[in-house]
């Protein structure tokens, strides 16, 4: 059996957060996952690259490991993945070596990235001009950023809007998570949350 790395956040945004630190290969993921290697045929039909098939493979590795074990995830027309046969709600995110996933009875989206992604060079690309100007009056405006980015993110997957561009959405910081504004000036809720070398945001309209 591969080695576990998982964690289960379970008050965190009134959703269950599962994430995953990957150091398997495919292989041992379908073994893990037992079977009869269905899902390793259907990961390396669907990807070319290994690593794709591992993301694809440790996401659902990772949902055999909770209570969810042998639900299917399914994605609809507008590309969100949803769990067959259970009305709950679900997020997908991964980054390099991790995997995390959230489910709620509520409408949510996550979002997971390494601590040393440099959001910060591109801080243009995502942030408007005023959310700028805010952003360097922060003690740490590197570390700042990549939780905006993130936050984003989230809130992107969260959105039923047809959003292009992360800049679309707007995001100010509260006392200890954010609130992004969409175009249709809805809003909802971002948590953030740093764990050693990766940061987790958790978007949500239920607070």
């Amino acid at each position: 059996m591969p080695q576990i790395y998982f964690e289960n956040l379970k008050s965190f945004c009134n959703a269950e957060i599962f994430f995953w630190h990957i150091k398997e290969g495919c292989n041992e993921l379908s073994e893990y996952i037992a079977d009869n290697g269905t899902l390793l045929s259907e990961a390396k039909r669907r990807f070319k690259s290994e690593s794709r098939q591992r993301e694809w493979l440790a996401t659902r590795a990772l949902l055999h490991s909770t209570q969810y074990k042998g639900e299917t995830i399914l994605y609809n027309d507008n590309g969100k993945p949803y769990l067959a046969g259970n009305s709950r709600h679900i997020s997908i995110s991964h980054t390099n070596e991790y995997v995390a996933i959230a489910v709620s009875d509520y409408p949510i989206g996550i979002d997971i990235e390494r601590t040393d992604r440099n959001a910060y060079a591109v801080a243009k690309s995502f942030l408007t001009e005023q959310e700028i100007d805010i952003l360097t009056q922060e003690n740490n405006p590197v570390k700042q950023a990549l939780c905006l980015w993130s936050a984003k993110e989230a809130a992107f997957k969260l959105a039923s809007e047809n959003i292009t561009i992360l800049k679309e959405i707007g995001i100010t910081k509260n006392a200890d998570s954010y609130t992004v504004t969409y175009p249709d000036n809805s809003t909802a809720k971002c948590d953030c949350l740093i764990l050693d070398d990766i940061v987790l945001s958790v978007a949500t309209r239920r607070y």
